[in-house]
């Protein structure tokens, strides 16, 4: 699957079994999604011809797609990934943007900012990306808790859980800082079982060993989902 992301970034896929009637208005949704991802292709090659330009194009996306998301986020975060290296002036203004975003942010598009810790280190902005971990580390807490819902919790397997994912980039994130900071994180952990497997993937860190794809589950009474983290 690697070879399908030429440019080096994180990518995710997903497959989703919903038999709610909302199911029903999937249609409508693909295509307004489809439409919304050929704006993001868009402003992915921009950044190559023309950065400033793409970081206004992405200000341009609106702040919600009606479904809980903001294209605009989504836009932001991908301009600040693919200029990092390249045009790091443009990286560091797209990321000022997206802050002043942040009470957009859904919980689950919060999940998808695990990335922010690792642009700001390869920004050379370590306390930038101390930020980015809180931020991220109260994004793995209000998973967790939709996770462990009473009414309607997450029946996957635990070490799969969204907020075991994000809890898991948290770490290596952090092991790239300080190791102390890493062993912090894995410490406040409420689940024990967690905690554990964080401390596997903290250990490959240290390891510098590439880790393989994980396969995030949401099980639940009437809808699963399962998405590819990388």
């Amino acid at each position: 699957m690697a070879s399908l992301n030429s440019e080096g970034g994180m990518y995710s896929y997903g497959i989703t079994d919903d038999d709610s009637p909302k199911a029903a208005e999937g249609a409508a949704e693909m295509q307004a999604g489809a439409q919304m991802s050929e704006r993001m292709n868009a402003i992915h090659k921009e950044t190559e011809k023309d950065p400033d330009q793409a970081l206004s194009d992405a200000l341009g996306l609106p702040t919600t797609d009606g479904r809980g998301a903001s294209p605009r986020v989504g836009a932001l975060l991908l301009v600040a990934q693919s200029l990092v290296k390249k045009n790091p002036r443009v990286a560091k203004s797209a990321l000022d943007e997206l802050w002043k975003t942040e009470d957009q942010w859904s919980l689950s598009q919060q999940s998808t900012m695990a990335e922010l810790p690792k642009i700001y280190l390869d920004l050379g902005d370590e306390e930038g990306a101390k930020k980015a971990l809180k931020t991220m580390l109260k994004a793995a807490e209000k998973l967790y808790a939709h996770d462990t819902d009473a009414d309607d919790p997450n029946k996957a397997f635990k070490g799969t859980w969204p907020s075991a994912d994000l809890w898991r980039k948290c770490v290596q994130t952090a092991a790239k800082i300080s190791p102390a900071l890493a062993e912090e994180i894995i410490a406040n952990i409420p689940d024990p079982e967690i905690a554990a497997s964080e401390k596997v993937a903290f250990a490959g860190s240290l390891l510098a060993a590439d880790g393989e794809p994980v396969i995030v589950s949401d099980c639940r009474k009437n809808q699963s989902s399962y998405n590819a983290s990388f």
